[in-house]
């Protein structure tokens, strides 16, 4: 990430994370876990900013 100027990483699962992963993700505040229940979440979110804006992707 540092090598390629990237303010953060994000890991997505369509699972859940261990405690191990976990834990070691808040070690660095440059890493975010996306679990299947933050993946829906940014789906809906998409979906209304997008019907809200008349944009889709």
């Amino acid at each position: 990430m540092k090598s390629r100027g990237a303010l953060r990483g994000y890991v997505v699962s369509t699972s859940t994370f261990t405690e191990e992963a976990k834990e070691s993700a808040v070690l660095s505040e440059k890493i975010v876990l996306v679990d299947i229940d933050g993946l829906v979440r940014w789906h809906a979110e998409a979906w209304r900013l997008c019907k809200a804006t008349g944009t889709y992707l």
